[in-house]
């Protein structure tokens, strides 16, 4: 049977993005690192979808072990191709009257179903012993769920530093 990890980190500690929200993480690199030697991998699946430089990417490309790489999110100009277009999530801002709005998220449940189908498709056609999925955390329950379905042998992890995160939104170092 097929093992596959599942990663749910945020989008800005993936790497260098189209929209610049990078956070430098030394223990999202370190995690990666481990996770690579800890459960053997030798395949890398990222939604990675605006990712110019993933940390994943190129940890696999200079591991010592061979790592096949994928992203399995289609591009922006490739997503009507597959059906895929439209947003994921919406901001729903909250009236607080501070001089950073909060906001909560409306989620496209649809549109997610599709974007998960679509990446399993694209990990069921690849071979593989040991993989390791990274995919936004929203993703990590629902993605295992249909990973086991499909025979997987799924573990889940998140790595949300909150702290580091929550640095980027007020500009603290």
């Amino acid at each position: 049977m097929r093992k596959m990890l599942v990663l749910g980190v945020p989008s800005e500690l993936q790497g260098v993005s189209e929209n610049e929200r990078k956070v430098p993480d030394p223990g999202y690199k370190k995690l990666i690192e481990s996770l690579f030697s800890q459960h053997a991998i030798d395949f890398v699946f990222e939604e990675a979808s605006g990712i110019l430089s993933s940390y994943a990417a190129k940890s696999a490309s200079s591991s010592e072990s061979f790592i096949q790489y994928l992203g399995v999110d289609p591009q922006k100009n490739d997503k009507q191709k597959y059906g895929l277009e439209g947003e994921a999530t919406m901001p729903l801002h909250i009236g607080t009257g501070g001089a950073t709005p909060d906001a909560a998220s409306i989620e496209n449940l649809e549109l997610h179903a599709k974007r998960e189908k679509h990446w399993l498709r694209r990990i069921q056609a690849q071979e593989f012993r040991s993989g390791l999925m990274i995919c936004g955390p929203i993703h990590v329950l629902s993605f295992s769920a249909r990973l086991i379905a499909a025979g997987f042998e799924v573990q889940a992890l998140d790595y949300i530093p909150h702290h580091k995160l929550a640095n980027r939104m007020t500009g603290d170092k």
